[in-house]
């Protein structure tokens, strides 16, 4: 309800999984609680490792849990992280990734978004988990080979950002503002 009431022009929310506890009464109340905000707008959610199981029987994403959309000059990817324990990701998904990203941009966007729920990089609890250590040998050359612009995920539940990382090391600083609750924030 915030995030619709902040931006309420929003085309749709971007959700990076943990929705739920899985379970069947979890999912009803989740669609109880949030169903003025979901009668209002779409949602494109990526599967926490919470509510992996009963994900897709409650989203039309397809029986994989991962998919593409575009939206103007942009195109989402949202990754399903929840498939390898070693690494987090299958190397089928990685193949279908490398194919999806490149038709996209044959296609002509201009922008590309991942969105998964664990992700590589992270200041929270996570970091050093040996399934993230693995998705990170696994997915960061792949985002650098197919130049992703931006990652979005949500394994930690904390607002992050990075600045402009390749090969494990920040290749650039841009500094920044921003307003969080009427605070004034600067990054360099």
């Amino acid at each position: 309800q915030a995030a619709q009431m902040a931006v309420p022009e929003a085309a749709f929310i971007l959700h990076g999984g943990d929705m739920t506890g899985g379970k069947r009464t979890d999912w009803q109340y989740f669609y109880y609680l949030n169903q003025d905000t979901l009668m209002n707008t779409l949602i494109a959610p990526a599967a926490g490792e919470y509510d992996a199981d009963g994900f897709t029987d409650y989203f039309n994403v397809g029986d994989t849990g991962y998919y593409s959309f575009d939206y103007a000059n942009v195109h989402f990817a949202v990754l399903n992280t929840n498939e390898d324990g070693n690494q987090c990701i299958s190397d089928t998904q990685l193949a279908w990734l490398r194919d999806d990203v490149a038709l996209a941009r044959e296609n002509g966007a201009e922008w590309i978004i991942l969105n998964t729920h664990k992700g590589p990089y992270t200041s929270g609890s996570h970091a050093q988990d040996e399934e993230i250590q693995g998705l990170r040998e696994v997915l960061l050359p792949i985002i650098d080979e197919l130049k992703i612009d931006l990652v979005i995920q949500g394994h930690d539940h904390i607002l992050g950002r990075t600045y402009a990382v390749k090969d494990g090391k920040v290749t650039g600083k841009t500094a920044y503002t921003e307003m969080v609750n009427g605070k004034r924030f600067e990054y360099s």
